[in-house]
């Protein structure tokens, strides 16, 4: 059980660490063209760390939304605008205000 608990904490810890070079490489200007879903899934549990209080929010108000469409809300509240959020996916702003519209609050 000792051994079981170690592996998965240092995976924790990997994947922790994954998921933070992920949002530092979108921070610092990359995209997420080649981004697999679990990379969307690293990053975004990195971010659940990072941003919790805004990552809280994002889930109170929009469920248990794809970790794609988690990361579009975080940055829309980080306040990028839907040009800088395009950069970062690699589609056109009116895709990004588009694929925003289509993410249904919880309540209206």
């Amino acid at each position: 059980l000792n051994n079981d608990i170690m592996v998965a904490s240092q995976s924790s810890a990997a994947n922790a660490q994954c998921g933070k070079e992920l949002y530092h490489h979108i921070k610092n200007g990359g995209t997420t063209v080649t981004w697999t879903k679990q990379d969307y899934e690293l990053c975004m549990a990195y971010c659940k760390i990072e941003f919790a209080e805004t990552m809280a929010e994002i889930e109170r108000c929009y469920g248990n939304i794809a970790p794609r469409k988690q990361l579009i809300m975080l940055l829309q509240h980080l306040n990028y605008d839907y040009a800088a959020i395009g950069r970062v996916l690699d589609i056109n702003s009116d895709s990004v205000r588009k694929n925003i519209a289509r993410i249904t609050p919880l309540t209206k």
